[in-house]
């Protein structure tokens, strides 16, 4: 089967689990050509045999809060530039042939561009293309909540599989106690992620929360995560990992050398660093996947944002996080809010030393719920995808 799949780049989760998503794929014998956005495409070149870059939204930022109007206007400035560029990225695409030979290299795979015939208009060469016994013409489109590859499906008639964890804001139930004092961010927030991919004919929204399904055409499953994570063997040690993904929290140094009795390995505040740097109880580690997840199977607790992806590795390693969501960002505040309702971890809006010590004084106690999750690793979640590819190409 030739599969194409569509990958967001705001944040590497989607990323990683696309990872997973698409080895498991090929692995069954599908064909899989990859869109990813933004940084997506650099995660995800040296894993998978065919990876394409697209153009996506990229959120702005300032300290540790989303800029909604720096948002809009970024995004709105770049938007003819991307839609030509996507184009002809999905033109590309179809024009390569139905089966990538070993004597293709990756980086032709990644980023090489095939000669264009310019006596036709583009919409008729993909027209002609998706027709072409010789070329790739999908036949499934899945997406990780990415919007261009949903036109895609649109466009030539293709059923389309989405597979992500913030359709949960919209297809899912989730208690007044999560949602209390969000309503308006909660329902702009619904709108917005109806909006990424309206009609599917399926939706499997991944989860570390159990809650009722409210919309049709919808299956919820357990996280899906990347083998690394899988393969780690949880340890207990003394140090705590702080994760920064943005910039902001420029005082994180100070509040954390006021608790000079514990070790803090610290990730993503140093991006100018190629190798580890002590200071006093704080040690800055350049990003590294092996060397995190190291860290990470072998720590006290986590420190970070509320992404999906950090969050549900932590848990499956029985590791309490202390979740500081991103402010504007929604779906960050309801990963955040379960996280503290199930008692895996806590969160804060705002990090200081009193927030720190309550969830390491809270440390076996999390550990204690989280021992109560059931994961067996992504056979659920793959069991679930096989049945739609199957069903939605049969």
């Amino acid at each position: 089967m030739r599969i194409l799949y569509g990958v967001a780049g705001e944040g590497l989760g989607h990323a990683m689990r696309t990872q997973a998503v698409a080895q498991h794929l090929l692995a069954q014998g599908h064909d899989v050509r990859v869109l990813a956005a933004g940084r997506a495409a650099e995660a995800l070149a040296p894993h998978l045999p065919f990876v394409r870059r697209i153009e996506g939204m990229e959120l702005a930022i300032a300290g540790n809060k989303v800029d909604r109007t720096g948002t809009f206007v970024h995004n709105i400035s770049r938007a003819l530039g991307n839609v030509r560029h996507n184009f002809t990225a999905w033109q590309d695409l179809l024009l390569e042939p139905a089966a990538l030979t070993v004597e293709q290299p990756l980086q032709r795979a990644v980023n090489g561009f095939l000669p264009m015939p310019p006596a036709k208009p583009p919409l008729q060469l993909v027209a002609e293309s998706m027709t072409s016994a010789g070329n790739f013409a999908p036949d499934l489109v899945i997406s990780d909540f990415e919007s261009w590859t949903w036109c895609c499906a649109r466009m030539h008639g293709l059923p389309f599989l989405a597979i992500d964890n913030c359709q949960s804001i919209n297809r899912l139930a989730h208690p007044k106690s999560v949602r209390a004092g969000q309503r308006a961010s909660f329902e702009l927030a619904r709108a917005v992620v109806k909006a990424k991919s309206p009609g599917a004919d399926h939706y499997i929204v991944t989860t570390f929360f159990k809650t009722e399904v409210i919309k049709k055409r919808t299956t919820m499953v357990p996280p899906i995560l990347r083998a690394a994570a899988l393969r780690a063997i949880p340890r207990e040690g003394e140090h705590v990992v702080v994760y920064q993904s943005a910039e902001g929290w420029r005082d994180l140094p100070h509040v954390l050398k006021r608790i000079p009795n514990v070790d803090f390995h610290i990730y993503g505040y140093r991006r100018d660093i190629d190798g580890d740097v002590r200071d006093d109880n704080l040690l800055f580690r350049p990003i590294s996947e092996q060397g995190f997840l190291n860290d990470l199977a072998s720590c006290r607790a986590v420190i970070a944002s509320a992404g999906f992806t950090l969050m549900s590795e932590a848990l499956w390693l029985g590791k309490p996080m202390l979740a500081v969501p991103l402010a504007g960002q929604f779906e960050q505040m309801l990963n955040a809010r379960w996280l503290d309702h199930l008692g895996y971890g806590m969160m804060t809006e705002e990090l200081g030393r009193k927030e720190i010590l309550r969830l390491l004084d809270r440390g076996d106690a999390c550990r204690a719920k989280m021992r109560r999750h059931r994961q067996h690793g992504n056979a659920e979640a793959f069991e679930v995808i096989d049945a739609q590819v199957e069903r939605l190409t049969g």
